[in-house]
Parts: C-alpha cells; sequence; structure tokens
C-alpha cells in the first residue's frame, strides 16, 4: 500500500506561527491533505481540525536551557522519523530554529521542503534563514531587500 502524503508545517512562537496559519489559509490545504504542525507553542495554540505536536523549547525568552535542547533534540528526532517512515513529507516553513534538525532529517527521506524567511527582516539573514536557504527546494523572502541576499530566493510578498 502505498504512503499517503503529509505536509508538515514548522513555526515557533509568536509570529512565525501567525504566518503559518495565514500561509496554510491561503493554500487551501485543509481539505486535500493530511497536515500536520510541529511547534515550540504550548498545547492550547490550536487549529480546528489541524493536528499539533509540541516539540519543546530549544531557548526562551529567558534564555538557553540545556535541558530543554535535549528533550526537544529527542522529541525532533522521533517525531520527524515516525513521519517520514509512514508518509511522504513534505516541508513548510516559517521558522524559528526549531525548523532545521526535522528539515534536515526529513531532506534525507526526500522530503520537498519550503520555507519562507520572517518578514522582520530586511537588511540582514536570520541563522535559521542561512540554513534552509541551502536544504530548501523553494525559499521564498516577504521583503524585496532580501532578494540580494539570497538571489536564488522568490519573492512572496508580505503572509
Amino acid at each position: 500500500m502505498p504512503k499517503q502524503n503529509l505536509v508538515i508545517f514548522i513555526a515557533g512562537e509568536g509570529g512565525h506561527y501567525e504566518q503559518a496559519k495565514r500561509l496554510l489559509d491561503l493554500l487551501e490545504l485543509k481539505n486535500k491533505t493530511n497536515i500536520v504542525f510541529l511547534t515550540d507553542l504550548p498545547n492550547e495554540c490550536k487549529m480546528d481540525n489541524i493536528f499539533h505536536e509540541h516539540l519543546g523549547v530549544i531557548r526562551s525568552k529567558q534564555g538557553f536551557s540545556p535541558f530543554g535542547a535535549l528533550c526537544y533534540f529527542r522529541k525532533a528526532v522521533v517525531t520527524t522519523l515516525h513521519y517520514c517512515l509512514n508518509y511522504n513529507v513534505s516541508i513548510i516553513s516559517t521558522g524559528p530554529g526549531i525548523s532545521i534538525l526535522p528539515t534536515l532529517i526529513s531532506k534525507l527521506f526526500g522530503a520537498k521542503i519550503i520555507h519562507v524567511e520572517t518578514w522582520s527582516r530586511f537588511y540582514s539573514r536570520s541563522l535559521t534563514g542561512k540554513l534552509m536557504y541551502i536544504f530548501s527546494n523553494k525559499f521564498y523572502v516577504q521583503n524585496k531587500s532580501l532578494l540580494s541576499l539570497y538571489p536564488k530566493a522568490i519573492y512572496s510578498g508580505r503572509l
């Protein structure tokens, strides 16, 4: 039996998550495919009819937590492997750093990767953007000024 397709949105707290929700609405995927959100948000931040999985937190506004990062690493690896072994995975990421590990693992399984660089960047590249630019099949920027920093990027406008 062939594997089902699965679209995994990866988004961190705040603006990253809000951009991912807007993108999901624009793509109108809700009735067409299986969708999962991997986030660093608490479980109460959910959308109707969309499965959310909390990966944990790499760093918080209070700073870096080695224990938190270790828990995130374990959960991200196990969760991503589960999805990649059981589905044909595609990744859509709006960042931040929580998207890097699942993207790298998924890429090893042949996943197609789309990354949307944060709209808050105008003149510099984010660390996540620098890495996702290398591994993404499609890389979108929301500010035209970033096209000089990411020559192969596609200008999408703001979400």
